[in-house]
């Protein structure tokens, strides 16, 4: 009986030695077919028959991702390795295409969560309840939802892809629907936390006997924008002197840092991501205007007058390297400047980007939510706000302490470019 013609893109029966050559080596090889139609043959060598087939199958494995197809059963691994190969990626934002970090997130998940619990089934093995079952136990105590929906999303597009090979009649990822989070409403820092933050953050590293470098007041300086400018972190440290007009109180926000996940690399050392400056902001978003409060406009003024002979970059905030602030490194001392004030435990919840809520709950209810969401650059009206002060907001116009506030930071001297709570800017953050 003749053998059937191998199908384009396919590959025979695999074949192995059964005696060593010369040189103690067992060969495998096995039969391919281009999808141009022509035949030819794969070849290895190993040491033991087990290790040659092993390695003959990495081969063929190889060879089809290298064009994009997949093989006749392939694996959960073989199917999502093959899938992220295959997407294009881009540093601009186009239709049909992933981001470079969105392409190192991918890998991460996949290697960290999807090789592990189903990477070793058969892609026609899987069901809908096994996928269920799997994104289900990644979730545990209130938390894990961004992570099953991660590799949820995954999946879905691996399996899409799959099936346009034909190789699953039905995508068995559609159907799954992950448990719905209880979402947290936003979390703005009331008076007190924003006060014990601002005194934790300036007192941190300023007392006799420290070691390390001099303070520098990137921390300080950093935190005092953001809260004044609604700016989230990467924002904030891709400011540029060319994006700021002190004259007329504004800065154009356009771009962010991004900071990409550590990647391990085939000897299994951990090889840190790639950082760089983006000239546009998160998920696309479009470049906008904001106003700058008063004492923004002081702290920025006054690194101005003292901003470093080596900034090669023009970057508001500079390294000592003249290159950008990294945000890990920011978030790193913001927390230690938490722990040296005792107040890391109490304040656990606190983070950088804390500062961009606080902002714009307090300017919603200074002015109103079309202002906030416009300072923020939200494309829709409300995103960020806090929910439990929303429908006070839309009562109220002021609420008593913050009207306290004013009148004290009109009173207080700028002594260090910074007023009490939002300072004489808190009115002005339109």
């Amino acid at each position: 009986m003749a053998r059937g013609r191998i199908p384009a893109g396919g590959f025979g029966l695999l074949g192995v030695s059964k005696l060593p050559d010369a040189h103690g080596r067992h060969r495998a090889w096995v039969t391919i077919r281009e999808h141009s139609g022509q035949t030819r043959t794969l070849t290895v060598f190993a040491t033991t028959k087990a290790k040659a087939q092993n390695r003959l199958k990495s081969k063929i494995e190889e060879w089809q991702s290298s064009g994009g197809s997949l093989p006749s059963d392939p694996t959960v691994e073989t199917l999502v390795n093959i899938w992220l190969a295959a997407r294009s990626v881009t540093d601009l934002s186009s239709v049909g295409e992933i981001r470079t970090q969105t392409k190192a997130g991918y890998d991460y998940y996949i290697r960290a969560f999807i090789v592990p619990g189903i990477g070793r089934l058969k892609v026609r093995e899987l069901r809908s309840s096994q996928a269920k079952a799997f994104l289900a136990s990644l979730i545990s105590d209130d938390a894990g939802y961004t992570t099953a929906r991660l590799c949820r999303t995954i999946l879905n597009q691996a399996f899409d892809f799959a099936a346009q090979d034909d190789l699953v009649r039905a995508n068995p990822i559609a159907s799954v629907r992950l448990p719905v989070k209880n979402k947290k409403p936003p979390r703005a820092l009331s008076d007190k936390d924003l006060l014990t933050l601002r005194n934790a953050i300036r007192d941190w590293r300023s007392g006799p006997g420290q070691c390390g470098p001099p303070k520098s007041e990137h921390l300080q300086d950093v935190f005092e924008v953001m809260l004044g400018t609604a700016l989230r972190i990467g924002e904030c440290l891709a400011l540029t002197w060319g994006d700021v007009d002190l004259d007329a109180k504004r800065a154009r926000i356009h771009a962010t840092l991004v900071e990409e996940r550590g990647q391990r690399d085939l000897s299994g050392i951990v090889q840190k991501g790639r950082f760089f400056y983006q000239d546009r902001r998160k998920s696309g978003g479009g470049e906008y205007e904001i106003e700058l409060p008063a004492f923004v406009v002081d702290i920025l003024l006054r690194r101005s007058i003292n901003n470093p002979a080596f900034n090669p970059i023009d970057a508001v905030f500079v390294s000592r390297k003249g290159t950008w602030l990294r945000m890990g490194n920011m978030r790193r001392s913001f927390g230690e400047a938490k722990r040296a004030a005792g107040i890391d435990v109490e304040m656990e919840w606190t983070k950088p980007h804390s500062l961009r809520k606080t902002a714009v709950t307090l300017l919603q209810r200074l002015k109103s939510l079309e202002d906030a969401s416009a300072q923020a650059g939200h494309s829709e009206l409300g995103i960020g706000c806090s929910g439990a002060l929303l429908a006070d907001a839309l009562t109220t116009n002021r609420e008593p302490s913050l009207e306290r506030h004013q009148h004290r930071g009109r009173r207080q001297t700028m002594n260090d470019g910074r007023g009490d709570v939002l300072g004489d800017g808190g009115q002005k953050c339109g």
